[in-house]
């Protein structure tokens, strides 16, 4: 591709992406309502899939406008990111761009933040504590045990960029001021059992599992031996799109080109596979759960000891039945 036509693909879209804010904003509040209309434990469960996927979005939304991807006005940008989604979920729009950023310069290396270090706890750690370690990135021990550590050094070290009281401060002052308002309207209004069971049980299980999900298949397995194999795109049907809204399993184009917004990754990947080195040399998998083409039969084929460890369940289930 020409630079000319990449470039036609980054001019922001701000009308789209209102209407992305608003659709799951929309899903959220009308899915949470049904429930708590209904009020049964199966209508909590059965919004939890719903509310949870729609904060994914909103996550996936927060990380283009870390991009600046949302708009093209940076100030409507940053509000955007921060304050109707990052905040919500419960992290900090700026530290994460500089994170984020710092992943895709460093990308698979020791100074990439967002290296699961998958290949290291396979190296080094038993078959037991292998396996524990890809059920806690699933169930959100990883995201969870990482946000405690964090939270307790923000206050000191605050990384990120500019070393100003404005720059290190501000954003922990106004995501604090997010919280405790949020809280006072759920205590005014007595909101509390719907607050956990509409928006905090979607957070700490369909959210996290997702993001935990995505995080991992986006890279874990992939060779990283050049550009075109550092991370994975994963072709997905219609089902699996649940699991990838938004485009994101898009995720080598995005490295590639991370200027494009999330609503043209299908356009560019369909322009790039139009080059013989792309299509011969990019890293893709066919679907996430296809048992020898898809992304976690690679994760599970790189990473043989999970095999053993699959055998040796059977094995001891067998003995005890």
């Amino acid at each position: 591709m020409t630079a000319a036509e990449v470039s036609r693909l980054f001019p922001v879209r701000p009308f789209r992406n209102i209407g992305s804010l608003v659709g799951q904003w929309g899903t959220i509040f009308t899915v949470g309502f049904l429930a708590a209309y209904v009020d049964r434990p199966a209508a909590y469960v059965l919004a939890a899939l719903f509310i949870g996927r729609s904060q994914y979005c909103l996550g996936v939304l927060a990380h283009d406008g870390v991009h600046g991807l949302l708009f093209p006005n940076r100030a409507w940008n940053d509000f955007a990111g921060k304050w109707l989604c990052a905040f919500p979920l419960h992290f900090q729009f700026h530290r994460y761009r500089h994170i984020h950023l710092t992943h895709h310069r460093y990308q698979g290396t020791e100074r990439d933040p967002d290296n699961h270090q998958l290949s290291t706890k396979v190296a080094k750690g038993t078959h037991g504590e292998i396996y524990l370690f890809l059920i806690s990135i699933l169930t959100g021990t990883v995201y969870l045990t990482s946000a405690v550590r964090k939270t307790v050094k923000l206050a000191s070290s605050l990384e990120g960029p500019g070393g100003g009281w404005k720059e290190r401060y501000l954003p922990v002052a106004q995501q604090v001021l997010f919280q405790i308002s949020l809280l006072a309207v759920v205590h005014r209004l007595g909101l509390w059992k719907y607050y956990g069971l509409v928006w905090l049980l979607p957070f700490f299980t369909v959210l996290i599992c997702l993001n935990q999900l995505g995080a991992m298949v986006q890279h874990e397995g992939a060779p990283g031996t050049h550009e075109y194999n550092a991370s994975r795109t994963v072709l997905v049907g219609a089902v699996e799109r649940f699991f990838f809204p938004f485009n994101v399993n898009y995720h080598l184009e995005h490295h590639l080109y991370p200027s494009v917004p999330w609503y043209r990754l299908p356009l560019l990947h369909r322009r790039l596979t139009e080059l013989e080195d792309y299509r011969q040399r990019g890293h893709f998998s066919h679907g996430l759960f296809n048992r020898q083409k898809g992304a976690l039969a690679e994760i599970v084929a790189k990473y043989g000891p999970t095999q053993e460890i699959t055998k040796r369940l059977k094995a001891n289930a067998a003995a005890i039945a």
